[in-house]
């Protein structure tokens, strides 16, 4: 085998990460300048800077870039549905933070001055729990500036958030209960920041309707502030379990009246942010022994985390159902949805 054609064997196997059609319609007249420039240069295999280049458009082409597919564009907006979705859960998950700061002066220890009460808090923890509360707000307001560089790097708070909590993830030194919640904090931070990186490529549209997605955040983030700063735990805990069943409501809701108009996206998006929550379930319910009313009494009034996964876990299961009409109605348009599952011979 001749050098040229060893050189175009190795553009043609770096050009085969594009999407077919894609590679269909550009992969000849991008070969070719790729082969001239690596003639003029001298080189007979691809730098690594190229091969980034066609693993970034490759990435932005199964992301909705201009050119893709419709279902890549598809899968897109579910992305960028889950990085915004996930910013306000990520906001609610982490609303205790704020209420905590209060207590420095509502609630004091007597006989103890400030320095003391100041000192019963772990400060790094709470400064991570901050950033979690925080940094949703920032990076939602970027994104919907279009400033996107800023808005994913808010979205990686993730970061500060593990490393604020390593002695917390010793589960020899804290009770059951307690991991399945800070891997489910830990998920929410994860989630927004993978799919944002993904879904926020640089051809990507900008938010649309920001006013809306700042008016859930605040919506869904201010109310569980107040119930956190509540003083009577068993008020707390059943007005806790109440918003946890309101907002469950609104996200399936939200996902049946835009499944007819926009697919599968919502549900889907709404799966992939919910799922975390389901994190707390099998530990939290591990707490409890089943039977008589004592649990469902427990359940309802002093456990909000199982009240919230076993919510998430209802929704999740009807988001399950509309994502699966939603697709069948659409393989039902296409013709592709087989005879027997259509009601004929």
């Amino acid at each position: 085998m001749s050098t040229q054609e060893s050189r175009t064997d190795r553009y043609r196997r770096v050009l085969a990460l594009l999407p077919r059609a894609y590679l269909e319609q550009r992969g000849e007249e991008m070969l070719a300048v790729m082969l001239d420039g690596a003639e003029g240069e001298g080189r007979d295999r691809p730098s690594a800077g190229e091969l980034l280049s066609v693993l970034g458009l490759s990435l932005r082409l199964r992301t909705g870039a201009p050119g893709a597919s419709p279902r890549a564009r598809s899968v897109g907006e579910m992305l960028r549905l889950i990085t915004l979705i996930g910013l306000l859960l990520q906001a609610a998950a982490f609303a205790s933070a704020p209420a905590q700061l209060p207590h420095l002066w509502i609630s004091p220890i007597p006989g103890l001055d400030y320095a003391a009460n100041f000192g019963r808090f772990d400060l790094w923890h709470v400064v991570g729990d901050l950033s979690g509360f925080v940094c949703p707000f920032l990076a939602l307001a970027a994104l919907s500036r279009g400033e996107r560089r800023l808005g994913l790097v808010l979205t990686t708070n993730a970061l500060v958030l593990v490393s604020s909590f390593p002695p917390h993830l010793d589960m020899f030194r804290y009770p059951a209960g307690f991991l399945g919640q800070t891997y489910a904090a830990v998920a929410l931070c994860v989630i927004p920041t993978v799919s944002g990186l993904l879904g926020f490529h640089r051809e990507a549209p900008r938010v649309v309707r920001p006013r809306r997605w700042f008016t859930a955040v605040f919506a869904l983030a201010v109310p569980l502030v107040v119930l956190d700063s509540m003083p009577i735990a068993r008020d707390w805990a059943l007005a806790s379990n109440v918003f946890a069943v309101v907002c469950g409501c609104a996200a399936v809701g939200i996902a049946l009246s835009r499944t007819r108009s926009r697919g599968g996206a919502w549900p889907a998006a709404l799966m992939v942010v919910g799922s975390p929550m389901l994190l707390m379930l099998p530990e939290s319910m591990n707490l409890y022994t089943f039977g008589g009313s004592s649990f469902i009494s427990r359940l309802l009034l002093t456990d909000p985390s199982t009240f919230v996964a076993l919510v998430a876990l209802a929704v999740e299961v009807l988001l399950a159902v509309a994502l699966a009409v939603s697709l069948a109605r659409r393989l039902r348009r296409s013709g592709r949805l087989p005879a027997e599952l259509r009601g004929q011979r």
